[in-house]
């Protein structure tokens, strides 16, 4: 949607994903908090992904869970708002002989399947990029984007709903754990806090609800989330 006013997620806060040499490093320096096998695996247990089913994945990134997706599903349509991150994907499914992925430079707003209703949708941190307003938007497009008694998977950093004036203490409980990983990691995630848009469960579940998503949360850990919900036909 071309309008002045709509809010442009291509727009891109922290590291700078534009070199591909940069990418590979930052994939690398992911598998260092991150089993990317065994979360997908996990994710696809979840959603019970069948072979002859349609999955798309919302914020692929370097490509992880659709390569694995795509081992289980009969197609795959993977998007991400970078260009660079959809090319380093493309090369590890083209090194896995890989085919059945179809890959979209586009994100939450702006995807575009024509004449395609999903059985599955996965967004794995990177909701969070959007601001409140466009989360709810968002959701909307994946909620219609699904096919009746479809599912969509969130996982992302959401805050608990619990007594607020214990946020603060879980943030800096969860960033003195990523200094103990990696340092430049620790300050990306400050930059996350600081001008990224993580917000409460109370928000997101109320967004599933204004849609229609029937859900049930999966995890809740460090500031982690996770999500199961189902399209209910209005």
């Amino acid at each position: 949607m071309n309008k002045e006013w709509y809010y442009n997620e291509y727009l891109q806060t922290g590291t700078d994903f534009s070199d591909i040499k940069k990418v590979e490093a930052y994939d690398t320096k992911m598998t260092k908090f991150r089993n990317y096998q065994r979360e997908a695996e996990w994710i696809l247990d979840t959603l019970g992904v069948a072979s002859g089913q349609v999955l798309l994945d919302i914020g692929t990134g370097t490509g992880h869970f659709a390569l694995a997706a795509a081992k289980k599903c009969q197609k795959v349509y993977a998007v991400d708002i970078s260009k660079t991150m959809l090319e380093y994907a493309k090369l590890k499914a083209k090194k896995e002989n890989i085919s059945n992925i179809e890959w979209q430079h586009s994100g939450f707003l702006n995807f575009d399947f024509p004449g395609i209703k999903f059985d599955h949708v996965v967004s794995s941190a990177a909701l969070h990029h959007l601001p409140d307003h466009w989360k709810q938007v968002a959701i909307n497009n994946i909620y219609k984007a699904l096919k009746d008694q479809g599912n969509f998977y969130l996982g992302d950093v959401i805050f608990s709903s619990g007594n607020i004036d214990e946020i603060d203490a879980k943030i800096e409980a969860w960033l003195d754990n990523m200094k103990n990983i990696d340092a430049e990691l620790s300050q990306e995630a400050v930059l996350h806090v600081k001008k990224e848009y993580s917000t409460f469960a109370w928000i997101i579940e109320g967004m599933f609800g204004q849609v229609g998503f029937k859900y049930q949360k999966l995890v809740d850990a460090s500031n982690f989330m996770s999500y199961l919900c189902t399209k209910s036909p209005k």
